[in-house]
Order: structure tokens, then sequence, then C-alpha cells
């Protein structure tokens, strides 16, 4: 696949007290930017348009490789299976462990690994507390090639993030999809970006470690380094399990799964005080739901934390023939979600409730696209030259992208595609009648 690198630029100023304008300057084959519907704000979206040449079918289908199989300890020649879209995961024998007791605990088995499928009474079972290889280390949360794995290596019945993420098929059974989420301080251009950089494929999980956000540094939270975090991506009737580990000096947490109905696991639904109680520094709390169909997203629940960058996507696919609108796409794919959040140069606090004399109102500084965007001094014009997400499609097919709108003002924010046109197939989860569109307006949570 061959590409041209243009440049759009988006600029967004304001008319009146209650107008916004766009000028665009430039165009391309697809472009994305979003519009913030502000009074007194001025900033600027640079966006990357890919211009494709190659137009061979599926040369933009192919998956990411897992980051993590590198770590395996065994070869490929036995204890694996072919994950549905494409990737060759192995999974290592786990030793010899006694079950937890107790009538639903799933027993740690040893001997060749089958296709983590599990029974509905398995679903509803709990699932036995792993140690960490290396409890007595003080720094064995940073080390995300055994942390993050711990559990899959040691448990069978469990399906890695990349295994989940998979095209969904009728009567195919349900499997338990397992995710771990460290949470702790980070920065925005640290030393991992001087060797890495992340991209569209690192959605699922990242071994990259780099946040660009806008170019501008400042501290952040995140989880496991990534700007969003983690996306949870599996089918309906999935069983979806996710253990949080907080390891914030002095700051509790909670995550709400945002859209996802809790039918019989509400008092994992992440609310403080109400569900649960907060999840303190250096401890891990363990949530467990099973998804309805839909885009959702996934954030945390206490103070501002969300808006200083812990937040992520959450998509329940669910087989063609359950789905009405399927005819009118040919791919659903894992990179081509479109995630829209505003974006602050200092900690959400030091804003809230808001200065009155100098950078004074709520306004943030630059909206990201997937945790990637710029920013344009107003007083001095100079612009950061940080990377832009980047969706890659095929002329003449038919793409399904998941929007979702992660502010946390009230304002709303306006995307477009550039000479493209849109077709509105489903909104807060659930398919509507598809109605064409060549702009869409969203609130937060939307």
């Amino acid at each position: 696949m061959n590409f041209s690198n243009d440049w759009s630029y988006l600029q967004v100023r304001q008319v009146d007290r209650s107008v916004v304008s766009i000028s665009s300057i430039a165009s391309g084959d697809i472009q994305a930017y979003a519009r913030y519907a502000y009074a007194n704000t001025y900033n600027s979206i640079l966006v990357r348009s890919g211009r494709v040449f190659d137009e061979s079918f599926g040369h933009d289908q192919t998956p990411a490789s897992s980051w993590w199989s590198s770590h395996l300890t065994e070869p490929p020649s036995k204890n694996f299976y072919q994950a549905t879209h494409g990737l060759l995961q192995t999974h290592p024998s786990a030793p010899s462990l006694k079950p937890v007791a107790g009538p639903s605990a799933l027993p740690l088995t040893t001997g060749t690994r089958k296709a983590p499928t599990v029974s509905s009474s398995a679903l509803n079972s709990g699932f036995p507390s792993i140690a960490n290889p290396n409890p007595r280390s003080p720094f064995r949360h940073l080390d995300f090639s055994t942390s993050a794995t711990a559990e899959l290596r040691r448990n069978p019945s469990l399906s890695a993030p990349d295994e989940c993420a998979r095209a969904c098929r009728e009567g195919e059974p349900p499997r338990i999809c397992y995710y771990h989420f460290t949470v702790e301080y980070y920065t925005v251009l640290g030393a991992a970006c001087q060797v890495c950089t992340p991209n569209a494929t690192n959605t699922v999980w990242s071994h990259c470690q780099c946040v660009l956000a806008d170019g501008v540094e400042r501290g952040i939270l995140t989880v496991n380094r990534m700007i969003p975090g983690p996306s949870i991506q599996v089918c309906e009737n999935d069983r979806v399990v996710i253990d949080v580990e907080n390891h914030m000096e002095g700051m509790e947490l909670t995550i709400h799964w945002h859209g996802i109905w809790q039918r019989g696991t509400q008092y994992y639904d992440g609310v403080p005080f109400v569900t649960q109680c907060p999840i303190q520094q250096g401890n891990t709390f363990r949530y467990q739901w099973t998804g309805n169909a839909g885009t959702h997203f996934w954030h945390a629940h206490t103070g501002l934390q969300k808006l200083d960058g812990l937040y992520g996507s959450i998509v329940v696919r669910q087989p063609p023939s359950r789905d009405p609108n399927s005819h009118l796409y040919d791919f659903d794919l894992t990179t081509h979600i479109m995630l829209v959040s505003d974006w602050l140069h200092e900690d959400a606090a030091e804003r809230y409730p808001g200065r009155l004399a100098v950078n004074t109102g709520q306004d943030p500084e630059s909206l990201l696209i997937n945790g990637k965007g710029q920013f344009r001094d107003p007083n001095t014009g100079f612009m950061t030259n940080t990377p832009l997400e980047i969706f890659t499609i095929t002329p003449g097919r038919r793409y399904r992208f998941r929007m979702i709108n992660a502010f946390a003002s009230v304002c709303p924010a306006q995307v477009t595609i550039e000479g493209h046109a849109l077709t509105v197939i489903a909104t807060d989860g659930e398919p509507v009648h598809p109605v064409q569109v060549n702009t869409i307006i969203s609130f937060s949570g939307k």
C-alpha cells in the first residue's frame, strides 16, 4: 500500500460569541476533523490524509501481530490454536497448581491448551486469584511483558485481548476475555517516544509506551501507558474480566463501563461509594461483566481523572445475522475507532472550578482523535508537529467507523470526513434506520 502524505489545516475561529466557522486549506482523499462549538475559542487541528494508489483488495486488512508473543518461552510447535482474525497465538502450559477451593473456581490445567471456549456455567463462575510471578519486586507493575499476561499464561480458560477482537460468528461459543489495567502517573512525550510511536494497530494493547497527545509535555494519568487506554473489543455474550491495578500515588479510582447494561452484575458498574468502594493505591479490583452489542466506552469515575487520560473504547460485536444494517458495510475493523476527546495542558484540577484572572474558564487547549492532535499557540503561532491519527481505507469499499465522544465538558463536537458522505446506522449502542448525513454532532458519552 502506497501513500502520499498530504497535510490539511482545519482552523476553528471565533466569529462571534455563538458561531464558529471552519476554513479548510488543502485536501485529501479522507480527512477527519472535529469542531468544538465553543465561544471565545481559537484552535487549529492538523489532519493527515492518505491517498491510496494501490487499490488491490485486502492489503489494508492485515491484522497487527501480538506484541507479547515474543515473550513466550515455548515454540509454536504445540499448545497453540489459530485465532479467528488471523493471529497465531501460543500459550505455554501452566505449571502444576492446585485450583482455588470452592465450587465456582476454574481449575488451572496443564497439558495441551484447547481453544478458549467455555460453557455457560463457567461464564457465571469466579476466577482464581493468581499472585504476581515476582510479588516482592516494587516495580512489578512496570513490567508490562509479564504483569499483563501473567494470568493468561497460567489460566488456559482465558483469551487474550487480541484473540477476543475477532469476527463474530453465529453459534460460536463465548469466550472469557481477560484484560489487565495498570493505572499510574505518566507523561506526554516521555523517553519512550524517542524509540517508538504508537499507531492505529495498538488500539487493543501496546508495547510502545509513548503518549503523544498534542505535543505539549505535561503530567498525565494512563492505563498501561496508553491514551486512550486499551480498547476492549469482544463478541456478544463474551465474558469480560478486567483486573484494575491502582499505582497512582495518593489517589483512589473506579472505572465506569459506559453503555454496558450490567444485568446481574450491577456491583461492577464502577460508581464510587454506590456500587463499590474506590480502589486504593496499591490495590487491585476485578471487574466482570457480559457486554451488550454496540459501541461503548470506559472511563474513570472518580474526580477529574477522565480528563487527565483515563478513558478508552468498548466494542461489542455481534454476528452479521443479528445486525439489521450489516449489509451496508464491507469491513468492521478493530482500528476504525474514532475516539474524540478534549485536552488540557495542565492537570484538570487546576482548571476546576476555574480561574478569574489568567487563562480563565475551562475551555480545552486541544482536541485529540485517538489520543493524537496538534496545538497552535495563539500568541506565537508556533505549532507542534506530532503525528496524527491515520485511517487506512481502500477506494470502493464500505467501512464501518465507530465514533465515541469522550469529552469531559458539556460542549458538543462536530465530525466530518471531507469528500465523503456518512450513513448513520447506530447510536447509543442500538441500530437505527440508516440516515445519510454529511456531518455528525455529538455530546459527551455518545
